[in-house]
C-alpha cells in the first residue's frame, strides 16, 4: 500500500490530477503501472502505434519531432494522449534523458481514467491542440514571402 501513498502524492503534484479527493486518487493509482527507465531509454517513437498514456513521476524526458528535440518534459507533466485521443500513432519521439519514473496507463486503463475524473479529457485535448501544434511547427516548411 505504501507504494500506491508514494505515487498517489506524486500524481496529486500533475497538473492533470492537482486537487483530486484522495479516494480519487487511489482509483487513478490503481489503474497504472509504476516503470523506471534508464537513461536514453526510448519511450515514444515518432510514427510508431501508440498504446500507452504516461504521467513522468521522476526524471526528464526530452521529446524530438523531426530529429530536433522540441521540448522536455518533467515530473507531473505527460505524454502519449495525442496517440490515444486522435492521432493513433506517436507524433513525436520521446527519450529518457535522466533515470525516470513514470505512471504507465495501457490504452484500457487510459479510458478507464477519463471515466473516472472526466474533467480530465477537457484538459488533455486542450494540451493535445497545443503539441500538434508545436510539432507541426517542426515539420512545416518556412515559407518566405516576396
Amino acid at each position: 500500500m505504501e507504494r500506491h501513498g508514494t505515487v498517489d502524492e506524486q500524481l496529486a503534484e500533475a497538473e492533470l490530477f492537482r486537487g483530486l479527493s484522495a479516494r480519487k486518487l487511489r482509483a487513478v493509482s490503481s489503474l497504472m503501472t509504476r516503470v523506471e527507465l534508464a537513461p536514453g531509454a526510448v519511450i515514444t517513437k515518432e510514427g510508431r502505434p501508440g498504446s500507452q498514456f504516461l504521467v513522468v513521476l521522476d526524471g526528464l524526458v526530452a521529446i524530438g519531432a523531426c530529429d530536433r528535440v522540441i521540448a522536455t518534459r518533467g515530473p507531473g507533466d505527460f505524454l502519449g494522449e495525442i496517440s490515444l485521443l486522435g492521432a493513433r500513432v506517436q507524433t513525436a519521439t520521446a527519450l529518457a534523458t535522466t533515470p525516470i519514473t513514470v505512471a504507465v496507463f495501457g490504452k484500457p486503463d487510459f479510458w478507464s481514467m477519463l471515466g473516472e475524473v472526466p474533467a480530465t479529457g477537457e484538459m488533455l485535448r486542450a494540451v493535445m491542440a497545443e503539441r500538434l501544434a508545436e510539432v507541426n511547427a517542426v515539420e512545416a516548411p518556412a515559407v518566405r514571402v516576396g
